[in-house]
């Protein structure tokens, strides 16, 4: 398969990631500026004029790469990155690999088991996603909130990354979320978890929906067997890559096998 031109922003992690794309797939890296729409394409992120490239391609039926923070152990620049294809988030079509699970050492835990009452954790959508969307963080909120008074009496807790002293993972009875890659963790550590579009459009699905049970159940949840939650974490696994692997080309071999 020929090589996509690789687009970038002048933000730092958009040169840094998309240079080692372009490299590990003997391809171009050019500025998002100079976009053609009859060439394959792949970059980072949705912001500085990708998002809306992805959005229009998407509808035209044109495909593209799409590089972001990994599911597992993700960080720059040490961590992992997920590469989709036609899409912001794994559709879990990947053929599971065990192996590769197996060397990044995220296998899923035994199945979790909170005290009756512990909270339930909401997981808003960022800003900049609700910008992207044009969507409410606030009002997804109210939404759900609206929704968990009529099944629910158990305290709500929301994520925030700026206030101490909040409920770990393990402690929290599920997870509410819109897309949160927070929801990936608590998969894989057995905590049960419900995805709410709320006023969002339901246009890119997250991995967490497949495992995803409907909110009126929160107080009894579907919980995944730990050899459903293996395969599902083999596939996302096929997904991941670090940075070297990417500038290798190593990623582009895997992804093209």
């Amino acid at each position: 398969m020929p090589p996509p031109d690789t687009l970038v922003t002048r933000h730092e992690y958009s040169h840094v990631v998309g240079a080692a794309f372009a490299k590990g797939c003997s391809g171009r890296a050019i500025p998002v500026e100079q976009y053609d729409e009859t060439q394959d394409v792949a970059f980072y992120g949705i912001l500085r004029g990708t998002g809306d490239i992805a959005r229009r391609r998407l509808e035209s039926g044109d495909g593209f790469y799409y590089i972001d923070h990994g599911y597992i152990r993700p960080g720059h620049y040490s961590g992992h990155y997920r590469i989709i294809r036609s899409g912001l988030h794994a559709n879990l079509s990947a053929k599971p690999d065990y192996g590769r699970l197996l060397a990044l050492k995220w296998s899923p835990e035994k199945r979790h088991d909170a005290l009756r009452y512990s909270p339930a954790l909401l997981a808003p959508p960022s800003e900049y996603v609700s910008e992207f969307f044009g969507c409410s963080r606030t009002l997804w909120l109210e939404s759900v909130k609206a929704k968990l008074a009529f099944v629910t009496d158990r305290p709500l807790v929301v994520s925030s990354k700026d206030e101490p002293g909040q409920p770990s993972l393990d402690q929290c009875w599920a997870v509410v979320t819109m897309q949160s890659n927070l929801a990936v963790e608590a998969i894989r550590k057995g905590v049960p978890v419900f995805c709410e579009h709320g006023n969002f459009p339901d246009i890119w699905h997250h991995p967490a929906e497949h495992f995803s049970d409907d909110i009126k159940n929160l107080d009894n949840p579907y919980r995944p067997s730990m050899i459903e939650r293996c395969e599902w974490a083999a596939r996302l696994a096929a997904t991941q890559f670090t940075l070297a692997e990417i500038a290798s080309g190593y990623a582009w071999e895997y992804l093209n096998a």
